[in-house]
């Protein structure tokens, strides 16, 4: 049985009805084909409460998408652009449950679709989403990577609730094979604890510090370090408030250091180019924290980039 979800409004899929001037919204189609790039959606920040952080990421998925569907398809792509919104996961108050009802979402639509993108929702929703990743390309040849951008580490014990900080924790007890990368991890955020756990588990962690040290751009200073892997299946993991507050501010938790969006995209762009990036997840856009949508433009910008290099 496929997991229940409910159709994004109709409304998002903008068109200016214009031949001359189409619109992403006009690009998306009913019915399923291998060739399409697919959009999940995860409403839900219960795992972003019991985490003790501010709500308003389960408004997130709605409001990326209304700056994404509005967007052009890019100037110079020659493909032509599909995609398949297969709407809002149905959302109970047990977060176990959704969890279990998102691996199965993004399961189907890895197997389905060329690429998927899913939106949250809290970052716990990168549990789910990494478990399908790493069970759909199990048998492959070359192992997977995972590559996180975050403030946060998300390594932490699960307890009585699942939160948004245990999604890499579950991730990693489960003992697959694959090279994960935690960028932008901020040293005042993160416990001495969760550090050796991931140095135990072999992630390569590198922070924020590190990177502003380095006296080189994200992408000059991380490309040496990830480029033997070119090639191989990728998950690009993004909790937005990675990003310098400055930036995105939607958050429920923004620090004034972070990553920048020029920085990021030029690093993106070089992922998506010599990797084969399968699923980006983008998590913890928060409306309501936001000032004037500047953090989920941002995430629309980031899906674009990702679309761009179909």
């Amino acid at each position: 049985m496929a997991p229940p979800t409910t159709p994004t409004d109709s409304k998002l899929f903008f068109t200016k009805d214009d031949a001359t001037d189409p619109r992403f919204g006009e690009f998306v189609k009913n019915i399923k084909t291998p060739e399409q790039i697919s959009i999940l959606s995860y409403p839900d920040d219960q795992g972003v409460i019991n985490n003790g952080g501010r709500p308003g990421a389960k408004d997130g998925p709605d409001r990326v998408k209304k700056f994404f569907y509005k967007m052009t398809p890019p100037l110079k792509s020659q493909n032509e652009l599909s995609f398949y919104d297969y709407g809002n996961l149905v959302i109970t108050k047990n977060v176990l449950e959704n969890h279990q009802q998102a691996f199965k979402l993004c399961s189907n639509s890895l197997k389905d679709s060329v690429k998927t993108i899913s939106l949250g929702g809290g970052h716990d929703y990168g549990y789910p989403d990494a478990k399908a990743f790493l069970q759909h390309f199990k048998n492959c040849k070359t192992k997977p990577v995972i590559i996180n951008f975050d403030a946060h580490l998300d390594v932490r014990e699960v307890t009585e609730n699942i939160s948004s900080g245990t999604p890499f924790y579950r991730t990693l007890e489960d003992n697959y094979d694959f090279h994960f990368f935690q960028i932008g991890i901020q040293n005042f955020c993160n416990s001495k604890k969760h550090f050796n756990y991931c140095l135990e588990k072999g992630v390569k962690v590198i922070t924020q510090d590190e990177i502003s040290m380095s006296n080189k751009g994200l992408c000059d200073y991380l490309w040496p370090q990830l480029e033997h892997l070119q090639g191989s299946p990728l998950f690009i993991s993004i909790d937005i408030d990675g990003f310098s507050s400055s930036f995105a501010p939607g958050c429920s938790q923004s620090w004034p250091t972070g990553i920048t969006p020029h920085e990021f995209l030029t690093l993106f762009t070089r992922l998506n180019k010599n990797f084969k990036t399968k699923l980006l997840g983008i998590y913890e856009v928060a409306p309501n924290l936001d000032n004037n949508d500047i953090t989920s433009k941002l995430a629309a910008q980031i899906m674009y980039s990702f679309v761009s290099s179909n």
